[in-house]
């Protein structure tokens, strides 16, 4: 009886010291879950600012992630001509889309009329807008610098080539007392505050061809001009410039003659950026006879690592 009474005491005992280190153990393992619980609160805030930081870095341009495979998208490219057929035009979409390095560039064209009704939010999808007009006199009604102004305040980044856009059609400016076929010069109106460059009159705002020609470097360090201090021109009288005067940052300037013994200079490549992240570079040349340059500045404006 006694052994029996002891043997069931033993087991008691045992049971409980088994229950007690049962209970120690769920508590330790809940002190721990605590802990965890506590550590994941108070890394959820900076987690979530790391976050919101990198999301600001890429915005801005500061990362690039298209050299992580599996992040480089297509550039998205909208030409804004009054000539889609014009060779200059073909031949800079060729360009694109031949010479467009690691990078696959997608080239429309939208045709321009004065009449012609262009929103803002048609670009929104558009990495880089080209305002590449071919006329003599290249017309853009005030509706559609308005809307181009809304796109360059939202963002937008745009290149421009020679004068295209200095002239508006007359009755924007006369208003029923006018010629419905003239069209008079105004310059980069409503857009001249995203222009980095002028033409102070309508005679300096002609495309005039010059001759043997170097376009060199003077921002050795900028995307745009990344492996090239020089650039030999095509031959004689295939480059044409206009006399412009400088509001942005010089690039890139040409140098006629040479660049020892220069006979003139003229802006080549200039940018502009405003308050609101728009950019505008303008090219004062037919960006496809510069084909380098041409590419460089789109994958730039885009936001894509030159060269990657």
């Amino acid at each position: 009886m006694y052994g029996g009474a002891g043997q069931g005491g033993g087991r008691g005992g045992g049971d409980d010291a088994a229950l007690m280190a049962a209970l120690a153990m769920a508590a330790a393992q809940e002190e721990a879950q605590k802990r965890k619980t506590k550590y994941m609160e108070a890394a959820l805030p900076v987690a979530l600012l790391i976050i919101l930081a990198l999301i600001f870095a890429v915005k801005m341009g500061f990362i690039d992630l298209s050299v992580i495979p599996g992040f480089s998208q297509p550039v998205s490219v909208m030409i804004l001509t009054d000539n889609p057929t014009d060779p200059g035009i073909q031949n800079t979409i060729q360009v694109l889309q031949s010479e467009s390095s690691y990078y696959k560039i997608k080239t429309r064209t939208m045709t321009l009329t004065p009449n012609k009704r262009i929103f803002a939010q048609q670009f929104a999808d558009t990495d880089v807008v080209i305002l590449y007009e071919t006329d003599s006199k290249p017309t853009l009604s005030k509706e559609q610098r308005l809307e181009l102004q809304k796109y360059l305040k939202a963002g937008g980044k745009m290149i421009v080539v020679l004068n295209s856009g200095t002239y508006v059609p007359q009755c924007d400016i006369l208003g029923t007392e006018c010629d419905p076929n003239a069209r008079e010069w105004v310059g980069w109106l409503y857009l001249s505050d995203f222009m980095p460059v002028e033409c102070d009159s309508e005679e300096t705002c002609v495309p005039e061809s010059i001759g043997d020609s170097v376009l060199y470097t003077i921002d050795p360090d900028h995307p745009i001009m990344k492996g090239f201090e020089e650039i030999d021109l095509p031959s004689p009288t295939a480059i044409k410039r206009l006399q412009l005067s400088k509001s942005g940052t010089d690039i890139a300037d040409i140098y006629e003659g040479g660049l020892d013994n220069p006979t003139a200079v003229y802006l080549g490549v200039t940018a502009s950026q405003n308050i609101f992240g728009g950019k505008v570079i303008h090219f004062n040349f037919e960006p496809w006879k510069i084909r380098h340059v041409l590419v460089n500045t789109v994958l730039y404006l885009a936001g894509k690592s030159v060269g990657g």
